[in-house]
């Protein structure tokens, strides 16, 4: 009905697409009808998920992670042990398949440490796939269950942070012009 309307673009947000138990029909019809789509996603991806998105030309996928450590990952997106080795094993197939992918994480008091950037840095830099890692700080939000107070990060801390961050020498963009903001 869009595309006979002549709607020239139609874009899903609100939510992780992945996570929608029919996903692939409806990004097959979005492209089908020539809508590219941006994806984002927390949801490691498994080698038939990617090829499903290459088959409607979807090349580069945003993924949100936050950590690599799994007692981070409890605290903040509540995932159990298992999460960080399928999300590895989402950047090989993305290798072996020609994904591009984009990293965001974000900062709260649970992930905001130089030894969990490390990790990450080091963790991301080992996979070609990865073309942009965007750090931003934990934002306050009226739609969120807990108290902004509980979970966001000092601005001494994200001075530490922000030194560490410039002094890296990615093979990939680092972004952080939220942190500098």
């Amino acid at each position: 009905k869009a595309k006979k309307e002549n709607i020239p673009n139609v874009l899903i947000s609100g939510g992780d697409i992945l996570a929608t138990k029919n996903w692939k029909i409806i990004l097959s019809k979005l492209t089908s009808f020539g809508y590219p789509q941006i994806i984002s996603t927390k949801i490691p991806l498994r080698e038939d998920d990617i090829i499903s998105l290459k088959n409607n030309i979807i090349n580069r996928v945003q993924i949100s992670i936050d950590s690599f450590e799994d007692s981070e990952l409890l605290d903040i997106v509540r995932v159990n042990s298992l999460y960080v080795r399928k999300m590895k094993e989402t950047f090989k197939y993305a290798e072996k398949l020609d994904l591009s992918i984009d990293i965001k994480t974000v900062l709260t008091k649970y992930n905001a440490n130089i030894r969990t950037l490390k990790n990450m840095y080091q963790e991301l830099s080992k996979y070609k796939c990865i073309k942009s890692w965007n750090i931003v700080p934990a934002f306050f939000s009226s739609h969120n269950e807990l108290d902004y107070n509980t979970y966001k990060v000092n601005i001494e801390t994200l001075k530490v942070l922000l030194d560490f961050l410039k002094r890296l020498k990615p093979s990939f963009i680092i972004e952080y012009k939220k942190i500098e903001d």
